[in-house]
Parts: C-alpha cells; sequence; structure tokens
C-alpha cells in the first residue's frame, strides 16, 4: 500500500514539475490526499530536493532519482509532458553542461541521415540515437549498434569535410556513438558503441571524459575540423 501512494505521489509531482516548476508540498498534498508531513518524508527519503516546502528538484532528476529507487515514472513523465524521450535525453544532458542538438539532419552522398541527440562538450561529441525498447534480443542491440556506427561515420565525414555545425567544434574532436533506451539494457559495448538504459546514461553523463569511455571501450571517431588548427 505505501508504495502505491509514493508512485502516485511521485507521478503527481512529475506531472506538476513539466507544467510549473514551482510546486510546493502543500499543493501536492491538495491534489494527491497525503499530508505534508508524509509527501516531505518520502522525497527527502528518495533525495529529492526541496527548500521551504518547495520541491526544486528538475523533472528530469526526479525521474532518475525515483528510478534509482525502483518507482517507474519514466513512461508517465513522457506521456503527461516531455513530447520525445530525445527530449528528456537532452535534458539530461544539458544538466551535465553538454550543448545539445536534437534531431540533427545531414546528407552525405545522396543518402539522408538523422541524429536523434547531438551532445558536445569540450573535446567530445555523442551521437545519440534513442530507443524505446521494453525487450531486445542482443541481435537487435547488435543492429542499432550498427546502424548507429553508420550514421556517425557519415557525421564524421561531413564535419571533417567543413560542414556548418550548430558549433564551433575542438580540434580534433571525438564523436563516440551511442545508444541509449528508456528501460534499462546494462551497459553493452557492441562494435564500440555503448549502448545504455536511462539509469547508466545519467550516470554514464555524470563522469564522461575521453578516457572515461574509451576506458569501458567505447571507440571514438576522431575528426580535425578544417581550419581549426
Amino acid at each position: 500500500m505505501l508504495e502505491v501512494k509514493v508512485e502516485f505521489l511521485l507521478k503527481e509531482l512529475a506531472r506538476k514539475l513539466f507544467l510549473d516548476k514551482n510546486v510546493s508540498l502543500d499543493d501536492l498534498a491538495r491534489t494527491t490526499g497525503l499530508s505534508v508531513e508524509f509527501i516531505k518524508t518520502t522525497l527527502e527519503g528518495l533525495g529529492v530536493r526541496t527548500e521551504n516546502n518547495i520541491v526544486t528538484e528538475e523533472l528530469p532528476w526526479l525521474i532518475i532519482k525515483s528510478w534509482m529507487s525502483n518507482y517507474d515514472i519514466a513512461s508517465l513523465a513522457l506521456s503527461s509532458g516531455w513530447s520525445t524521450f530525445e527530449e528528456l535525453c537532452s535534458r539530461i544532458a544539458e544538466l551535465n553542461g553538454f550543448q545539445v542538438h536534437r534531431n540533427y539532419r545531414f546528407s552525405l552522398g545522396g543518402k539522408r541521415h538523422e541524429i536523434d541527440v547531438l551532445a558536445y562538450r569540450e573535446n567530445m561529441l555523442l551521437a545519440i540515437d534513442c530507443k524505446l525498447w521494453k525487450r531486445a534480443p542482443r541481435s537487435a542491440l547488435k543492429r542499432a549498434a550498427q546502424a548507429q556506427l553508420a550514421r556517425t561515420s557519415s557525421l564524421a565525414k561531413i564535419l571533417s569535410s567543413g560542414t556548418p555545425f550548430p558549433w564551433r567544434l575542438a580540434n580534433p574532436t571525438y564523436i563516440f556513438p551511442l545508444v541509449t533506451n528508456l528501460y534499462d539494457t546494462g551497459a553493452i559495448i557492441e562494435e564500440g558503441v555503448l549502448i545504455v538504459g536511462l539509469r547508466e546514461f545519467k550516470n554514464i553523463l555524470d563522469n564522461a571524459s575521453y578516457l572515461a569511455l574509451v576506458d569501458i571501450g567505447c571507440k571514438p571517431l576522431r575528426i580535425e575540423p578544417p581550419g581549426l588548427l
């Protein structure tokens, strides 16, 4: 019964945080029928930040912290506010200091490509493919990795040729192909491509660096944008 109350509370909080950044515990109490004391104790136990009876946690972190405690509110958060999973991944990347561009489209050799999320920080460019798999066999993960590696290789070619890009890149820049999934898959490396669930995605971005990614088996593509010597 307690878990049902907590999940109900978190779902309502997720909905309210999307609509309004200023959510009070009193307001939550009114709409959920739960006591302010119960709400405050529950949020503190999850590590969700509050100050002066106002929730100060941002929605992406609420989702991650709730998920870390085995409350799956991510799908509800997506359906009740976030327009796409790409938007959620983008926001998590931004909160970790990355510049973000969603749905980057480009052409190479007459073929059109699209990368769901590009996240850039220092000399790292993450090319992220966002999936909504509940279950995926290893063969499907391998195909997704191969497809993302092909898209990323095409991206590396156009950037090396001087194609206009949203940011001025470092020289050299290392592009890491990555596949992230709303549901947990564990951390898997296929052909140098990192495949992670949302929980691991957050942890990877917390400590992302060239060496950290290479150490776990990622194989970046090195580019030297023309004119940046």
